[in-house]
């Protein structure tokens, strides 16, 4: 796998945004040590207006357009509206000499939202519900842009992850600040999933790879999620971050008000083609985030080459 991801990606010319700015870091930091040329935002990773994402994309005569995360104003629209607000840039990407598009996106594209929408995992456009994707919206999205029906063939992969991935804002960064602060965090009594980005950055460039290999055949979603072993309870998950960073950890935590909603995604069509697999479980990925916490500079050169080292390593 780190192999096929270097031949793939070495000097690439990428331009990359997100609104999940821990995940575009940590693929920044992948994509750097692949060989990639990236193009990213100057004022952050956090997105581009349209005139400025015209100009990234035509100066840095970018190959890939890599987007972690949805703009805030497309998830609150009713999926029909999105798309089409989603297909002006994607037109743009296209005139400017884009050869594949590749969007990570969290679980909430298949979450139940509830009463009375219920799950929308079949739903073709979303459902009525305005805080994501259904898994069918997001097929409609990449055959659209398979069969050119805006403007031409383009590859377009969608890449699901956990909504537990361990990015900046995620659950397990705002425990281990309480830890540090000396604050019992509030706990969920659900058991939920803990991922390394680098993880789920991975996948997704494999799978964006075999689209710019296959470019007939590319267009399509696919899901990186964590293994079973990548589940652990929120008690679980804080005693190790707590003794991965040298901190007291005590047994009673107050009940967080809200509990949080994650879906198992299921990633075996990733592991028999594209040949995904994870090297981390839970608790290393929890560990490691303890040490981003103490390196948060270093953290990314770091962990970014001890993971493709891992990837190196013969399977057992």
């Amino acid at each position: 796998m780190r192999e096929q991801l270097r031949e793939i990606w070495a000097g690439r010319r990428i331009a990359l945004c997100g609104t999940d700015t821990g995940l575009a870091r940590w693929t920044q930091a992948l994509l750097g040590a692949l060989g990639a040329d990236v193009c990213a935002p100057e004022s952050g990773l956090g997105g581009w207006s349209g005139s400025a994402l015209r100009d990234a994309l035509t100066r840095h005569q970018a190959q890939v357009w890599i987007c972690a995360g949805l703009p805030r104003a497309h998830t609150l629209l009713m999926a029909r509206e999105a798309l089409a607000l989603l297909s002006d840039s994607f037109a743009m990407a296209r005139a400017c000499g884009v050869r594949c598009m590749l969007l990570m996106l969290d679980d909430s594209a298949y979450r139940d939202a509830g009463a009375p929408w219920g799950c929308r995992e079949g739903d073709p456009l979303g459902g009525r519900s305005a805080d994501g994707f259904s898994q069918s919206c997001m097929r409609l999205l990449a055959e659209g842009f398979r069969a050119g029906h805006w403007g031409g063939p383009l590859p377009m992969v969608i890449a699901h992850y956990g909504a537990r991935a361990l990015t900046c804002a995620g659950p397990a960064q705002a425990w281990l600040e309480a830890l540090v602060r000396g604050e019992p965090p509030s706990l969920p009594e659900e058991t939920m999933p803990f991922q390394h980005p680098l993880e789920v950055a991975g996948g997704a460039l494999l799978a964006a790879g075999r689209a710019l290999l296959l470019p007939l055949h590319g267009g399509d979603t696919w899901n990186f999620g964590a293994p079973a072993q990548g589940w652990l309870s929120p008690r679980l998950a804080l005693r190790t971050l707590a003794q991965a960073s040298g901190l007291p950890c005590g047994e009673t935590y107050p009940r967080s008000p809200a509990t949080p909603r994650s879906t198992r995604l299921d990633s075996e069509k990733a592991r028999r083609h594209l040949g995904w697999r994870t090297v981390y479980d839970a608790e290393d990925a929890l560990r490691l985030l303890a040490a981003q916490t103490r390196d948060p500079d270093g953290a990314y050169a770091t962990q970014t080459g001890a993971y493709l080292q891992e990837l190196g390593r013969p399977q057992s």
